[in-house]
């Protein structure tokens, strides 16, 4: 069972994206299977990974074996991605996917240089190089990162202390997904 405070913070990034993409209109190009973002080897928090545990239970062998556990060792792509390059556990993907895209505001030095795209008095800032190509974001688009990133930290440490679990492991996606491949097994 997904935890609230996960939920209410997912519902909230999710209305964010909603909010900025509509009033940036066509300066915000992210759109189901654009997967530009999604090169990474992500790992997650406690909180997230039980919720794209129980994501991934749903799905069958065969959905979880087109995602990435057959991929090239070459193949950059997030283990969580299909064939079609679509996250199969959408609904319950991590908040930092929840927000690739926008422009996010960290605080300053904590994006390397060559990814800020924007400075302000509060920090740097940096979107995807796809979007906001001939315009800047308007400042209520700009999302704080820091405080989310402090936000679910907060949801983390209740939720790990609720279940004695150590708020600072991390699990990455890989090991989710091979984790649900074994639970099939015979």
């Amino acid at each position: 069972m997904s935890d609230p405070l996960r939920m209410a913070l997912a519902n909230n990034a999710d209305g964010f994206f909603r909010a900025a993409a509509e009033g940036a209109g066509a300066a915000i190009t992210c759109a189901p299977g654009c997967s530009s973002c999604c090169h990474v080897d992500l790992s997650v928090s406690p909180i997230e990974a039980d919720a794209i545990r129980d994501a991934l239970r749903t799905l069958d062998r065969a959905a979880l074996e087109t995602a990435g556990h057959a991929r090239a060792d070459d193949d950059d792509r997030c283990v969580m991605l299909n064939d079609d390059g679509r996250c199969i556990v959408y609904e319950e993907r991590p908040l930092v996917c929840r927000t690739q895209g926008l422009a996010l505001l960290y605080p300053t030095g904590f994006v390397p240089a060559d990814a800020v795209r924007a400075k302000s008095d509060r920090g740097d800032v940096t979107w995807c190089p796809l979007n906001y190509e001939t315009d800047t974001p308007a400042a209520a688009h700009i999302l704080d990162a820091g405080r989310l990133d402090h936000a679910l930290a907060v949801a983390n440490r209740a939720f790990t202390e609720a279940r004695g679990e150590d708020p600072l492991t991390r699990h990455p996606l890989k090991a989710l997904l091979h984790e649900a491949l074994r639970e099939l097994e015979p």
